[in-house]
C-alpha cells in the first residue's frame, strides 16, 4: 500500500469509539521524503490532513521504508524503537494510541 493512500484513508479505518473523547494530534513525518500526514481527533472524530501540524501533541518519524514495513506488518513499533529507526517527540504517553492508529488494515466499513 503507498502511504499516501494508507494516510488519506486512516479516518475510514478508525474505530471512533475507541477514540471517543479523545482531543489530540498526531503527525506521522516521513524522514528521507521531507514530508508528513497529520490526524486531528476531536472528541474522537478524526481528520487527516497533508503536511505537518503547527502543534502535534506526538509526533512520529521514520523513513518511508519503515513506514511501509510498519504497515505491512514486517515489523513493530517496538522493534522499530530499540533499533532507533522510529522517533516519537512529544506526549510519549499517545504511542500507546499510536499502536492503535496503526492497526487497523481494512476501512471499518469493510466486509
Amino acid at each position: 500500500m503507498v502511504l499516501e493512500g494508507f494516510f488519506s484513508s486512516l479516518p475510514d479505518r478508525l474505530d471512533q469509539d475507541q477514540f471517543k473523547g479523545m482531543n489530540a494530534v498526531f503527525q506521522f513525518s516521513i524522514r528521507d521524503k521531507d514530508t508528513a500526514w497529520h490526524l486531528s481527533l476531536n472528541d474522537g472524530r478524526p481528520t487527516i490532513h497533508e503536511g505537518p501540524a503547527s502543534a502535534p501533541h506526538l509526533t512520529s518519524t521514520m523513513d518511508a521504508l519503515d513506514w511501509q514495513a510498519l504497515l505491512n506488518g514486517e515489523t513493530s513499533l517496538s522493534t522499530l524503537l530499540q533499533h532507533g529507526r522510529l522517533r516519537l517527540q512529544g506526549d510519549v504517553a499517545l504511542a500507546v494510541k499510536l499502536h492503535t492508529l496503526l492497526s487497523h488494515p481494512e476501512p471499518t466499513g469493510a466486509s
